[in-house]
């Protein structure tokens, strides 16, 4: 069996913000106004290929994830890992088992994180916390509180990592890759093959025994069983890839 870990946004699905060629297929509303797309041919192959099982993994929280649940639907993906990984939707159900897991393995490393949120609100008033598994703030300055949040607090122990709009903490024992490694203990044996965009995504590139990445990206990884993407639209060209994968019997 091969199983596709998939990073979503900006892999898979590109906000309104993006203005690309060619036909879109709107997959996610906010506030009764469209926010996100996939370009039409990639929602097309992932609708139809039959070859790889696909399990999201996202930073996205449980209430983020859920206006994706009829992309889920019509492609028939039963299985997701939210908040970093620290969180398993099963058939869209969270899997409690696999929630305490998460919890004993921050145990340690729940005290630095409780102290990086205190601190991140003396920062910043708009942040979203699902503890104890991570928190994000949103602001116009991310560099400012990524540098402040990186000063005073313990990178042993945290993981501080920023998007355009967002600084985001992490316990450091729960990443994407200690995620794919968990569900391959779980639910392996299994090809494991991983696409993500992001510096959120090395740790399951490199725990997957083949990945997908732009070619930046691909620099930083250690793991040489990796393939760049370097032209045009990412996720068309993963549907590029994951199609010689299939030409060449990859089991």
């Amino acid at each position: 069996m091969n199983v596709l870990f998939l990073d979503l946004d900006n892999t898979l699905l590109y906000s309104h913000r993006h203005d690309f060629p060619g036909a879109k297929r709107w997959v996610e509303m906010l506030h009764g106004k469209p926010q996100s797309f996939m370009t039409e041919k990639t929602y097309q192959y992932f609708k139809n290929q039959r070859r790889f099982q696909v399990v999201p993994v996202t930073t996205r929280t449980p209430e983020q994830f859920a206006r994706l649940d009829g992309l889920m639907a019509d492609f028939g993906w039963r299985s997701a890992l939210l908040c970093n990984g620290a969180l398993l939707l099963q058939n869209g159900q969270e899997d409690h088992a696999w929630t305490q897991a998460s919890q004993q393995c921050a145990q340690e490393e729940r005290p630095a994180w409780e102290a990086a949120r205190a601190l991140a609100g003396t920062l910043a008033e708009d942040i979203v916390t699902i503890p104890p598994f991570l928190f994000y703030v949103k602001t116009d300055d991310a560099e400012t509180v990524l540098s402040a949040l990186r000063v005073q607090t313990d990178p042993d122990r945290l993981t501080l990592l920023r998007d355009a709009r967002k600084v985001y903490c992490f316990p450091r024992s729960l990443n994407k890759g200690t995620a794919l490694r968990r569900y391959q203990d779980r639910f392996g044996p299994f090809f494991a093959i991983a696409a993500g965009d992001s510096t959120f995504d090395l740790p399951m590139l490199e725990q997957a025994e083949l990945g997908f990445c732009p070619g930046a990206l691909a620099a930083q990884l250690r793991n040489p069983h990796r393939i760049p993407c370097t032209q045009g639209i990412f996720s068309e060209e993963i549907c590029h890839k994951l199609d010689a994968l299939e030409e060449e019997h990859i089991d």
